[in-house]
């Protein structure tokens, strides 16, 4: 092997364009070149020529700071707001659920279809067709460059295997999905995607490990390790089913669980009795869970959550005796949204990250974007 005697030049430029991008990312106001050559520690050339690359890729905006008393004004330099939009989509048994997030990270518009339980495939199809329409409505003809997936595991792993097809479908699960899908689609679980949401906007703001209990028939754990989504060998991190963790459904529990929470919230006492029966058989599991991953915050969420008597303090205990460093626990604070909105927000990174990255440098967004390579076409 030849080992080079000198730097690649195109590889110094690719690194500067990221640090650029990087600084005028981070930065609460425009920047003139001297301000960028102390967060970078480039000179005034290299900025003047890796500038002049930004603004032609359509990622950098330049104009004249405010008046000078000698002189010509200043060039300060922003990053240019860029059109077109992604997306977060959740695909559950009850309802399909949509976020339409911009490229800058701001939720845009969001909406939802709720399912009769009896609801064909076809009219369910078409429902989330006309979810996404409606989300799309005040932005028609700009580009979704990229959309989130989340489902649960066994939709998950139909969406990304060919020719898979689920009970009650009559053709492949992905070929459906190209049908509905506006763009390009990466498949995420739904407690990854409600775990990321929480630590973007959530109860786990500020925090890089964290761990997330889904309360509902079927728990789900959703972990967050030193700052990334942990999804295991097989995506399966997290899936716990089995009614020796976490209590699960048991046989003939087939009332939907918003309809118990709605009755114990109403005053009847026996779902009261159950929801409170619930957490008593889910402690043990979670105070293991939560040993095993040691996280900074523990997160409570799911329709159970939604019990002001719950008895949170009750987790709470057992960890502090269980366990040498207990974490926080706290009470998730989104809204039935929160899995399409982290799936909006990991769709959002997987699209940044394909364009700008340390080794490649930046690279104009367009419909050919470099992240055409690692989603599901």
């Amino acid at each position: 092997m030849t080992i080079p005697r000198s730097a690649d030049p195109r590889f110094i430029r690719q690194w500067n364009e990221y640090v650029v991008f990087d600084a005028l990312r981070e930065a609460a106001a425009p920047m003139r070149v001297s301000d960028l050559a102390k967060a970078t520690g480039l000179t005034a050339a290299s900025l003047g020529q890796v500038l002049k690359g930004l603004e032609s890729k359509g990622w950098v905006d330049s104009h004249g700071a405010e008046e000078q008393r000698r002189g010509r004004p200043a060039q300060v330099y922003m990053l240019r707001e860029q059109p077109g939009s992604v997306l977060g989509i959740e695909l559950g048994g009850h309802a399909a659920r949509a976020v339409r997030m911009t490229v800058q990270g701001e939720v845009a518009a969001r909406g939802e279809a709720l399912f009769e339980a009896d609801r064909p495939v076809e009219e369910r199809v078409e429902d989330v067709r006309a979810l996404l329409d409606d989300v799309l409505a005040d932005v028609s003809g700009e580009p979704v460059w990229l959309s989130g997936v989340a489902a649960s595991r066994r939709l998950s792993e139909a969406l990304m295997e060919d020719g898979a097809v689920l009970e009650g479908m009559d053709k492949p699960v992905r070929e459906i999905a190209a049908q509905v899908m506006p763009s390009p689609w990466i498949v995420y679980g739904d407690a990854q995607a409600a775990t990321w949401a929480e630590h973007i906007d959530g109860a786990a703001s500020g925090h890089d490990d964290v761990l997330l209990v889904h309360l509902g028939w079927r728990p789900t754990l959703g972990l967050l390790l030193a700052g990334q989504p942990r999804l295991g060998a097989h995506g399966a991190a997290g899936d716990l089913t089995w009614e020796n963790l976490l209590p699960g459904a048991r046989a003939g529990e087939a009332q939907d669980i918003h309809d118990v929470v709605s009755a114990a919230l109403a005053g009847d006492a026996s779902a009261t009795e159950r929801a409170k029966e619930y957490m008593r058989e889910a402690i043990p599991g979670l105070v293991l869970a939560t040993a095993v991953v040691d996280p900074e915050v523990l997160v409570l969420g799911g329709g159970f959550v939604e019990m002001a008597d719950l008895d949170i303090a009750a987790v709470e205990e057992a960890l502090a005796r269980r366990l040498q460093h207990p974490p926080a626990v706290v009470i998730s604070e989104l809204d039935q949204f929160a899995v399409a909105l982290g799936a909006a927000h990991l769709a959002r990174a997987e699209l940044v990250s394909a364009v700008v990255s340390p080794m490649k440098g930046v690279a104009e967004l367009t419909v050919e974007a470099r992240f055409a390579d690692v989603v599901n076409l």
